[in-house]
């Protein structure tokens, strides 16, 4: 009898750590052609406001480059994208967001306050640990972009070979884009 008393203790325990674990489970991986959500942007530095939503930023492109401060590849691109937004300042919004588990929003502000000695006119906003977020991006290398257009629909992801002069014109044309997906991305 407590043999089978343990091992029903044992199956109940087990049933409820894969009911737990199944919850927790991202429900959807956002593809290309995919509407973004209103995701509400929480801790977000260098920007007029500490919090916003993607529909504050209507009438604009949106670039989300995903970005971490260990990442050189990532910070190296930050003057080239900033200088990108400042030649469509009405029609695009880039938004730098670190979703790494080794930042927080402490390391992030040190970062900012140090990269603005070097690049004193630096004006992206950064997002910092922000869970919402994670629904769009939820591994892999870095930097990565997802590229959304006035629609409010993914038009690509990538990696940063593609971030030209000439392809965030077309992204605020609202003309197609025929980018290559990041390699290593995998859709579901």
């Amino acid at each position: 009898m407590k043999k089978i008393t343990i091992t029903i203790a044992m199956a109940v325990l087990c049933l409820n750590f894969s009911l737990y674990a199944q919850e927790k489970a991202p429900t959807k991986t956002y593809q290309i052609g995919d509407k973004v959500p209103d995701i509400q942007l929480e801790n977000i530095l260098n920007h007029t406001t500490h919090q916003a939503k993607i529909s504050d930023f209507k009438n604009k492109a949106i670039l989300l480059d995903f970005w971490a401060t260990w990442c050189g590849s990532c910070i190296k691109s930050f003057p080239k994208i900033d200088s990108l937004q400042k030649q469509f300042p009405k029609n695009l919004q880039v938004l730098l967001i670190d979703n790494s588990s080794r930042d927080n929003l402490e390391k992030i502000k040190t970062f900012l306050a140090k990269f603005k000695t070097e690049y004193p006119s630096f004006s992206l906003p950064l997002v910092t640990g922000n869970a919402a977020t994670n629904t769009l991006y939820h591994s892999g290398s870095l930097p990565h972009y997802i590229w959304i257009g006035y629609d409010r629909k993914i038009k690509a992801i990538t990696g940063p070979g593609e971030i030209t002069h000439t392809n965030i014109e077309r992204l605020v044309a609202g003309l197609p884009l025929d980018l290559p997906l990041k390699e290593g991305y995998h859709e579901q």
